[in-house]
């Protein structure tokens, strides 16, 4: 642990550590100036150095620096460049989705649907920003007060975001092999190290969705390395033998962004919101959005040629010589000469 409680840390006091999920270490602390409950994020010294570590702790402050967003925090402070690497963020004092699951195991359908909704929303904002969460786990999802006085969730991890902004488009925070975030909620493409877009993120909002309505997510395993060939290789359970009371458009509606391939889930947030609402009014997918590419169909195949007819050996054929008489007519005719000779002599 880099901090300790107790700790000042500038004009912050550590109170307790909240995560050490790597690189990063998340503390609760209190501004000492006006004694306001924070979030303070450190990069370990022994991390510091490294160049991939490092990129990943400015990155995560730059988006909460560059994007303002109800849903998304606020960079409070940023430490020099010349020392300890942390930076505070607002906190929202409130539990994560993570632990309201485990704590009621599953929620209310309006409940759980008010939230995709909420989520969706932020999705569409952040992918138009040009950033691509690759983290999106119900750990990293706080509840906390709005303005209004009542409940917002507020996604508030981006270790594992790509950012293409324009001054530093398709830098990502993480390089081929790096944790991508909780493997329950890891989407195939990004298990296999291949390409990915936003699309992404809608398969680990499909992963979330599940885990709010049944009390799980939809693939679990002994070890990470299960549940990610689960990721690769199983089709996900259907929700409503497991929770009757699940609207036909709404499991429909989660499996959709549970498909294997991204090109098979819908093309991005906006079109996964207005699919959600008509799910739910109508009971089934519309089927004017989202709508499957068309399969690959292979070029035709030409048929082979017709197999030529294999040699006849022909017997042997005398040839007329060109414009002379046939042998054979020359020997009819002089067999033919004699025998009338013949019958001229008897007579």
């Amino acid at each position: 642990m880099m901090y300790k409680p107790g700790q000042f840390v500038g004009d912050f006091v550590i109170e307790e550590l909240l995560d050490q999920e790597p690189p990063l270490e998340t503390y609760a602390a209190t501004r000492r100036s006006d004694q306001r409950p924070v979030v303070l994020k450190a990069l370990p010294s022994v991390l510091a150095s490294q160049r991939e570590h490092h990129g990943r702790f400015l990155r995560e402050a730059e988006i909460m620096q560059r994007l303002e967003h109800p849903a998304l925090p606020v960079l409070i402070f940023q430490a020099p460049a010349d020392g300890d690497q942390y930076f505070v963020m607002e906190s929202f004092g409130g539990e994560s989705l993570q632990l309201r699951i485990a704590e009621r195991g599953r929620l209310e359908i309006q409940e759980a649907c008010a939230l995709l909704d909420r989520l969706l929303e932020v999705l569409e904002f952040l992918h138009g920003e040009g950033v691509v969460v690759r983290n999106l786990g119900p750990g990293h999802l706080v509840f906390g007060d709005d303005d209004a006085g009542g409940e917002i969730l507020r996604l508030v991890d981006f270790r594992t975001a790509r950012v293409d902004f324009e001054t530093q488009q398709g830098q990502p925070l993480t390089q081929l092999g790096a944790t991508l975030g909780p493997p329950e909620y890891r989407a195939p493409e990004l298990v296999m190290g291949g390409t990915f877009d936003k699309r992404c993120d809608l398969y680990s909002l499909g992963c979330v969705a599940y885990a709010m309505l049944c009390g799980h997510p939809p693939f679990l395993g002994r070890t990470a390395a299960e549940v990610i060939v689960k990721h690769l290789r199983e089709t996900p359970a259907p929700l409503r033998p497991e929770r009757p009371d699940i609207p036909a458009g709404l499991e429909a509606w989660i499996l959709r962004l549970l498909r294997k391939s991204a090109k098979e889930r819908f093309f991005d947030a906006a079109e996964a919101r207005e699919a959600l609402l008509h799910a739910l009014q109508h009971g089934t997918l519309p089927a004017t959005v989202g709508e499957l590419e068309p399969p690959v169909v292979p070029a035709p195949r030409l048929a082979p040629p017709a197999q030529r007819p294999a040699p006849v050996t022909a017997t042997a054929v005398t040839r007329p010589r060109d414009g002379g008489v046939p042998t054979w007519a020359i020997v009819a005719t002089i067999a033919l000469a004699g025998l009338l000779a013949v019958w001229l002599a008897l007579r």
